[in-house]
């Protein structure tokens, strides 16, 4: 049954407000930016800037409830810059005094061979039972609470996790985590709502090809996708 998303179809409007704004709605505009040296610059500043203030807000809402913020969980779809904004996140934080405490999801994987399967028979590392739910939420309840914990790594080259570091949180020191299931309350049901910050965020461009055909967000992200994966991952695009 259909369900009215306000806030997604408010989101798309501002976007397509922005891309006008800085003449960025077709494929055409944007190479226009690139003509030259000093028009590339501005392009690209002004973007950044338009996600510093973005940053800006968040840090404002952070810091005016961060006596009952305890978890702030940062999640988006894949190839949405949930990393890249959670460490930038970080630092708009530090800058006003919190000092919030990053906690990698990936460290909660169960082993491939623990992990569901997909309609292939392979391992489903993308299921959010792929990764040890129990122990999550009895850590992060803990952290919350004051105690010490001795988090997990996981070994990427065993495959398997090992005993990572033993942390306590400092007074003021939110928990920071993302990932594609960081929003699911499954993972921190022991944790109250009211304590809890949830930011989703996902690439909203209104970009054209030209006036009559639209680029897919979905295609957009399966471009940022292909680049980091040759570029950051040695992974071919193919």
């Amino acid at each position: 049954e259909f369900e009215d998303q306000k806030n997604f179809g408010k989101s798309l409007k501002e976007a397509y407000k922005w891309q006008k704004i800085i003449g960025g709605d077709t494929i055409a505009k944007i190479n226009k930016h690139t003509e030259s040296r000093d028009k590339e610059v501005d392009f690209v500043n002004l973007c950044e800037t338009k996600h510093n203030n973005q940053l800006a807000e968040l840090g404002n809402l952070l810091l005016e409830n961060i006596d009952d913020i305890k978890l702030i969980a940062v999640a988006g779809p894949s190839s949405s810059g949930k990393t890249t904004f959670t460490n930038r996140l970080r630092i708009e934080m530090l800058a006003r005094g919190i000092k919030p405490r990053m906690i990698s999801m990936d460290d909660y994987y169960k082993p491939k061979h623990e992990a569901p399967k997909d309609s292939e028979g392979k391992p489903d590392l993308e299921h959010v039972e792929a990764l040890d739910v129990e122990r999550f939420n009895h850590d992060m309840a803990a952290l919350v609470a004051g105690q010490s914990v001795q988090l997990p790594h996981f070994d990427f080259k065993q495959g398997k996790r090992v005993e990572g570091p033993t942390i306590k949180l400092e007074k003021g020191s939110p928990i920071l985590i993302e990932g594609i299931h960081a929003l699911n309350d499954r993972l921190t049901n022991l944790i109250p709502a009211h304590q809890k910050f949830k930011i989703f965020i996902a690439p909203q461009t209104q970009i054209h090809i030209d006036d009559h055909n639209p680029i897919s967000l979905t295609d957009v992200r399966m471009l940022r996708r292909m680049v980091r994966d040759q570029k950051y991952r040695s992974t071919p695009v193919t």
